[in-house]
């Protein structure tokens, strides 16, 4: 059945797949070498290019001309196994004969939909028939009128919040398709859009891929696990939290199924094969009939006239009319253009008007409809969606929706394309992905414009008489100017005043309007003329008529005439009317803006009176997120809660219902921006410079002509001649290049030349403002009913044409670097500024800076100085008196004291300002569209985070640690816990009790089984938080899980084609018994000989538990707890009781512990930079780490992320997790997902290190006083070293320190002194030391010293001060505690790290099982390190005299067991709970057939 080309060759791109290339593909994904990646990038489709709508125009064209002919002449082609079907007739008779011709879908339909069943696409025969009639019973007649109403309100929905401009495809079409679908069928969709693209996925491989092409495959792979999984989520949470009937629905798709009894497997499957059906033939079908609608410029009156008589009307032929309209469309430019695939499966004989044809057995039929429906016997648009056995189930439902989309889009005012690069529609593989549109909103714009309005004034007017009156304009009783322009609700700022433009003796007065606010500057001054004509229509028309003074008139133009025909259009160019607008609010028009101030009035109550109810009780980021939006969709759950404030807060929360759907368009610019990687970059790629790039090009052209002629070459393209041409050719584009370069050169430098003049011949003004005039100022900036203030400045500019050049030339630049290189409402980093704007006014020789900003004149001011000076001076600089610069940009501003005088000088008072919304700054106003935004958007635990810190609930996620997500074992070590009880577990076979376990470990998991099982002991619950130093607590537990762990309780995150363990360390995977080699684990600690182990094949642990208690009979009772709730078979648990030793118990209550070698343990630990710890200032700088040494989620100490596990998206049923951190500088980067098809498991978790060492105390004092008698003459050596030779002395050269803690640095000489009764201070035993520094030759401390191999302090590479960087690089945080069990003592050593490669591993063999660390030789760490048998080893103490050698000593340490952990935060323990109890619930998914047939009955 296959092509001999398929397998490969220059053809096999063009092969068709049916059915070989699928048969090879499936079984490569089936043998693993392929998978569906974490990574799903939609554009992997085919994303249009600019010149992509010109080329599908062509396509078109060729195939109607192509099928037209074939209809013709040639009704059916064949091209070897390809036979295509074009008449109308013959189209139908073979989907007809559905026995003979078959649909090509079924092996691709039952992988996509789970491998387990097949949708009735795919099946043929009785099991088609049989789901085919359980499918069309599913749907009824109240479906349709409830997709009707719901795709309405949706639309309109979406209509409204656009203001008026809207991405037609992906922000109506398939956004209302994506809604409704998921509503329709009982699905919980977080990101309709991305459900949209998943499921266009699956589509493209089976209708539009016919060629099989690899990356379409791999996309519909990824994309169909992906919707598997929120099915498979669905279907777990029905039987616990089933929803409330929809009004007019009654039961979802999914619930219906249920109740027939379907077997899960093959729900999944029709839930696939139908949203396959939905969502993309929804999507496609619109998109196409509005591209053919538009191919004719009256295109869209017909059937808007129909769309706004369907929607004004409730005569259902009104629809219909309308309904006919748009599938006429349908007919001339179908979804499936060609055609619909068709196989035969025996020979077969299509009759035609010209004859019989055979068809071979075998054959692949290209079934035309689009050429059918064209066919002069067509017989309607039926074929649209197919015909036959086959047909399209949802027809009616489809047919319903497309109708209501456009009844809402073309039933709006003045409804048209818009006018610029995305007035046309894009693609993504065949899907119509954008198209923009315009019309005219219920309310409010996304366009902002700013109108400015300067009308002269007659030479001889009484200026002071004109700004009375205009000052007098805000001070009239209300109703007044102020409440007019209130009411317009488009002006954000308004501003109205009188300046000079001229000078003493030649004054030029003008009347200045400022109007700043929503739609186009036409719309604005029809607001200001229809709503201010009664204030402002006189003081226009007495300085038209030229009145000296204003007077009322009651005679001549309109208001609106006399702003428009005084407006001056402002750009920033050097040439023309030169000026600069700034916009710092863009998008935010004052009706979003009520709305988003109203909703984040809401949300700060509902989050205060959640904080309130539930802190510290599971209040969790995402439960305090869901319960906002719970309120606002007035959940049953919350009816049951009787208190006051929920009540009120439920009976207040629909109104915001539709402010949570709004296009994913309409982003907020703050959050959608993405820092350029370089800005220069980004500026110099504007559009508005290439002009003058074209220019550039055209001067090097020129020149190369030139040049050409200059040196009298000659063109001559006869063959022998053509290479000496190219050569001529290529000689005079390079010195056109030359030419060109040298004369821009010369340009640049004259202008160089010419501004350093300007430079050294500016006299700068160093004058006092008049005191008069700022105080006019002073009443009126400030006032305490507002938060912004206006500023209003005249300037003169300096005389002559180069700077009026320079000033157009700064103005333009601004404009490049402020649009281009920073966040949008941002200078800099600067965001208070509402509305700005310089300019020239034409013929005159003054520059005009107007601004509407917050905060005081001196903090606005202040920020220019330090932030933006570079823009100010390159503006102001051109107007006389300002500050001397440098170059243009340097210096000036720079200058605070001296630029503030002078601004101030230049600053006139503002006689008229207008304000709409006084009471909210410019931040306020960002976060507030943020709320809006994140409520409706944010599906993470670290977007619900970043939310919630915008209402002061909790702290900025991106530099703060989230110390309630932590397991308090990083903050600290218990040692007012003295005793612990260690527990390596290998988990129970069954799942079952490992899900009950795990969710007794963390409060506020959700439990799909629904099994009422009665609450677990909160002593089992893992203990978090960075809790305080001092102060009594009962008990702690910590959980860790090894690689084998996590790979026993994460088995299904494979069903989503994702490997959740591959994104560990390989470290971590392979597990510390397999790094014998890098850990130096010889001798009696080889692996093989271990208690316990991570790596075992038979019997890995799995997890370990560490309890923490003041006794042991509390570590006992609460281990205890845990060894109940884990039970069954295959559970084993190696147990190890820690305690002090007995030097230690004398300090308990001091907090200070000793080792049984005898030495102070626990002393120089790193410090975590934003803990308690830190907090306290008890540290001393060396030891300060950034949170990602230690922490993944977090930045390192290079301030870098450390690579971090991750899950599937769709295994985080419950938004547990955050989303992967990305380097961002500003406070929204918590809402920035980069890698959106993954969540992070790792933030707030860490890496541990667990070793058991048995300590041969006996052995290590012998071997001690073996050295002091080695050594001969005590007496002669106490001259040398200063001190008796003693075993202690041996004991600390070989720690290096003393047995009480204090370095051989600090005291380098014994005897011990006797111990004290207090802990002994921090210089004592923690001195900031440094061993490069204070003892280069060893001295004090020997090299080859435990603590100075674990810690080189520098040492390494003395006078480097980067040495001790690279030092911190590798340090651990310690957290072992000594042990005595059955007469044996030894060390449980805990080492947590965010890299146990660079941390743990790298001090384990290239500091302490180095035989040769800082030059030495043959000299491992003289106490912890394991020798191999027969190895000769030795110990030098460095002297004055010479090195003393001890000879090598055997292994004082021995390994029994050992693992690497990893310790979840308390996120990624939920999940983990949450993900093992979804997997092991009622309604388990069954992702493949071997498993399903494994629950068979035999």
């Amino acid at each position: 059945m296959g092509d001999a080309k398929a397998a490969g060759g220059l053809f096999a791109g063009w092969t068709l797949k049916y059915f070989d290339k699928i048969t090879a593909a499936q079984a490569i994904s089936g043998n693993g070498n392929a998978s569906d990646e974490d990574e799903f990038d939609f554009n992997d489709l085919g994303a249009d290019r600019s010149w992509s709508p010109v080329l599908r125009r062509l396509w078109l064209w060729s195939l109607r001309v192509t099928f037209a002919f074939f209809r013709a002449c040639w009704p059916i082609p064949k091209f070897g196994r390809l036979v295509i079907i074009t008449r109308d007739a013959d189209v139908r008779d073979v989907l007809a004969k559905h026995d003979i011709f078959r649909v090509p879908y079924g092996p691709e339909m039952k992988e996509l939909g789970g491998g387990a069943a097949t949708f009735v696409l795919g099946l043929e025969g009785v099991e088609q028939q049989r789901q085919h009639d359980l499918i069309r019973d599913l749907i009824g007649e109240q479906d349709a009128k409830w997709l009707i109403q719901r795709t309405r309100q949706i639309a309109d929905t979406l209509l409204d919040a656009s203001e008026g401009r809207i991405d037609v495809m992906k922000d109506l079409i398939t956004r209302v398709a994506s809604e409704t679908c998921a509503e329709f069928f009982g699905l919980g969709v977080d990101d309709p859009d991305a459900f949209a693209e998943w499921s266009m996925s699956i589509s493209a491989l089976l209708f539009a891929d016919p060629f099989g092409k690899p990356a379409t495959r791999k996309l519909a792979l990824a994309g169909a696990a992906r919707v598997r999984s929120v099915i498979d989520a669905a279907m777990a949470r029905l039987p616990v939290d089933p929803p409330m009937p929809t009004e007019g629905l009654g039961k979802t798709i999914l619930e219906r199924l249920v109740d027939t009894g379907t077997p899960p497997a093959e729900i999944r499957a029709i839930m696939v094969g139908m949203i396959t059906g939905f969502i993309p033939t929804t999507t496609l079908a619109a998109g196409n009939i509005l591209e053919q609608l538009l191919r004719k410029p009256d295109g869209l009156d017909a059937v808007a006239a129909a769309a706004k008589q369907a929607r004004s009307s409730d005569d259902p032929s009104a629809r219909d009319r309308l309904e006919q309209l748009l599938f006429e469309a349908a007919r001339l430019n179908p979804a499936l253009n060609p055609g619909q695939w068709r196989y035969a499966a025996q020979d077969a004989t299509v009759t035609t008007a010209s004859g019989s044809h055979r068809i071979a057995a075998g054959s692949v039929l290209l079934v035309a409809t689009a050429s059918a429906m064209r066919d002069r016997q067509s017989r309607g648009y039926e074929l649209v969606f197919g015909s036959g056995v086959h047909a399209c189930l949802g027809k009616t439902l489809a047919m319903a929706q497309i109708t209501a989309i456009f009844e809402s889009l073309l039933s709006r005012d003045a409804v048209h394309v818009r006018k610029d690069q995305w007035g046309q529609i894009y693609r993504v593989g065949v899907f119509p992905r954008r198209l923009d549109m315009e019309f005219k909103p219920a309310y409010g714009s996304q366009i902002q414009s700013m109108v400015t309005v300067l009308a002269p004034l007659t030479a001889q007017a009484d200026i002071n008489a004109w700004r009375q009156a205009i000052e007098n304009l805000g001070a009239q009783p209300q109703p007044n100017m102020r409440d007019a322009l209130q009411r317009t609700n488009l002006v954000h700022f308004a501003s109205l005043n009188v300046i000079d433009l001229g000078d003493p003796i030649a004054p030029a007065p003008y009347l200045l309007l400022e109007v700043n606010g929503d739609g186009t500057s036409d719309r604005l001054i029809d607001a200001v003329d229809a709503s201010a004509s009664p204030w402002l229509l006189s003081l226009f028309r007495s300085a038209a008529n030229g009145d000296t003074t204003p007077v009322p008139a009651s005679t001549g133009p309109v208001l609106g005439q006399l702003l428009r025909a005084s407006e001056i259009k402002l750009k920033a160019r050097p040439w023309g009317t030169a000026g600069l607008c700034f916009f710092g609010l863009p998008g935010q028009s004052i009706a979003s803006i009520q709305q988003q101030d109203d909703l984040a009035k809401f949300c700060r109550e509902a989050v205060d009176h959640f904080v309130e109810v539930h802190a510290g009780i599971g209040s969790h980021a995402t439960n305090a997120l869901q319960f906002v939006r719970d309120l606002i969709h007035d959940k049953p759950r919350l009816r049951a809660m009787n208190d006051p404030k929920t009540r009120s807060l439920l009976e207040r929360g629909p109104a915001f219902r539709r402010y949570l759907t709004i296009p994913s368009r309409q982003e907020p610019p703050t959050l959608c921006w993405t820092k350029p990687d370089s800005r220069l970059a980004a500026v110099l790629s504007s559009p508005t410079l290439f002009p003058t790039y074209f220019i550039l090009a055209a001067i090097a052209i020129i020149v190369s002509v030139l040049c050409f002629i200059w040196y009298d070459f000659t063109l001559s393209f006869a063959p022998a001649h053509l290479l000496t041409t190219i050569g001529q050719c290529l000689i005079s584009l390079v010195a056109g290049c030359i030419g060109a370069a040298t004369l821009v050169g010369i340009l640049v430098g004259a202008f160089a030349a010419r501004l350093h003049w300007a430079d050294i011949t500016d006299r700068p003004e160093d004058l006092d403002p008049n005191l008069a005039k700022v105080r006019e100022i002073a009443k009126r900036e400030n006032d305490p009913n507002c938060e912004q203030n206006h500023f209003l400045s005249v300037s003169p500019l300096k005389p002559g044409w180069f700077r009026k050049l320079t000033l157009g030339v700064a103005l333009w630049g601004i404009e490049l670097v402020v649009s281009r290189a920073f966040r949008p409402g941002y200078i800099v980093n600067m965001g208070t500024i509402h509305f700005a704007r310089w300019f020239r006014p034409p013929g005159s020789e003054r520059l005009v800076f107007l601004s509407n900003y917050d905060g005081s004149w001196e903090s606005y001011l202040e920020d220019f100085v330090t932030k933006a000076y570079l823009g100010q001076n390159a503006a102001w600089s051109n107007a006389v008196g300002f500050p001397r610069t440098k170059w243009l940009v340097q210096g000036g501003a720079q200058d605070g004291d001296r630029f503030k005088r002078w601004v101030r000088r230049q600053q006139q008072p503002t006689q008229f300002w207008f304000h709409h919304f006084s009471h909210l700054t410019a931040d306020q106003l960002r976060n507030n569209a943020v709320i809006s935004w994140e409520l409706a958007r944010a599906t993470t635990d670290s977007q619900a985070r970043a939310w919630l810190s915008y209402f002061g609930s909790m702290p900025k996620t991106d530099t703060v640690i989230e110390t309630p997500e932590v397991q308090s074992v990083v903050f600290r070590g218990f040692k007012r816990l003295p005793y612990m009880k260690f527990a390596a577990i290998r988990l129970p076979d069954d799942r079952n009790v490992c899900a009950r376990w795990l969710a007794s470990l963390v409060s506020g998991t959700w439990d799909p089984h629904g099994t009422g099982d009665p609450e677990p002991d909160e002593r089992l619950q893992v203990t978090f938080g960075d809790r305080p130093l001092i102060g009594e607590e009962p008990s702690a537990t910590c959980v860790a899980f090894t690689a084998a762990g996590l790979s026993h309780l994460l088995k299904e995150s494979n069903d989503c084609g994702f490997d959740t363990l591959s994104t560990f360390p390989t470290a971590f995977n392979l597990g510390m018994s397999s790094r014998q080699r890098i850990l130096g684990d010889y001798a009696a600690s080889e692996p093989s000989s271990w208690r316990w182990s991570d790596a075992d094949p038979d019997k890995a642990v799995h997890a370990a538990i560490f309890v923490y208690g003041k006794s042991q009979e509390e570590c006992d009772t609460l281990f205890e707890l845990h060894r109940s709730s884990l039970t069954g078979a295959g559970l084993a648990i190696t147990e190890l009781n820690t305690q002090p030793t007995k030097k230690s118990a004398d300090h308990i209550e001091k907090g200070i512990s000793y080792e049984h070698f005898g030495f102070r343990d626990g002393i120089s630990q790193p410090v975590i930079r934003g803990t308690q710890r830190f907090a306290s200032g008890a540290q001393q700088p060396r030891d300060i780490m950034a949170p990602g040494e230690f922490l993944l989620g977090y930045q390192s100490n290079q301030g870098y992320y450390p690579p971090t596990p991750v899950v599937a998206r769709e295994s985080d049923t419950g938004n547990r997790l955050g989303s992967v951190p990305s380097a961002g500088d500003t406070r929204f980067s918590a809402f920035q997902d980069p890698r959106p098809q993954v969540r992070d498991f790792g933030r707030n978790g860490t890496f541990l290190a667990i070793r058991q060492l048995e300590q041969h105390v006996d052995e290590f004092h012998a071997y001690a006083d073996r050295c002091v008698m080695a050594l001969g003459d005590p007496d002669q050596l106490t001259g040398l070293i200063g001190g008796a030779v003693t075993r202690d002395w041996v004991e600390a050269k070989m720690m290096g320190r003393w047995h009480d803690g204090v370095p051989l640095i600090v005291r380098p000489i014994g005897p011990v002194p006797p111990p004290q009764d207090d802990d002994g201070s921090l210089e004592e035993t923690d001195t900031d030391l440094n061993f490069g520094v204070d003892d280069p030759q060893g001295l004090y401390c020997p090299f080859g010293a435990h603590i100075r191999r674990t810690n080189p302090r520098g040492s390494l590479a003395p006078g480097d001060d980067s040495q001790l960087m690279i030092t911190n690089r590798h340090r651990l945080l310690r957290r072992g505690r000594s042990y005595q069990q059955e007469g044996e003592k030894g060390l449980l050593f805990i080492g947590l790290c965010a890299d146990l490669e660079r941390q743990f591993e790298f001090i384990q063999q290239s500091w302490l099982g180095s035989t040769s660390f800082a030059g030495l030789t043959n000299e491992p760490d003289p106490i912890v390190a394991v020798k191999p048998s027969g190895a000769s080893t030795r110990f030098t103490i460095p002297t004055s005299a010479g090195s003393l050698a001890l000879p090598g000593g055997e292994s004082f340490v021995t390994v029994h067991g050992g693992g690497y952990f990893f310790l979840p935060g308390r996120s990624a323990l939920m999940f983990l709970a949450e993900f093992v109890q979804l997997c092991l619930s009622k309604r388990k998914p069954v992702n493949n057939a071997t498993e399903a047939d494994a629950h068979q009955p035999t």
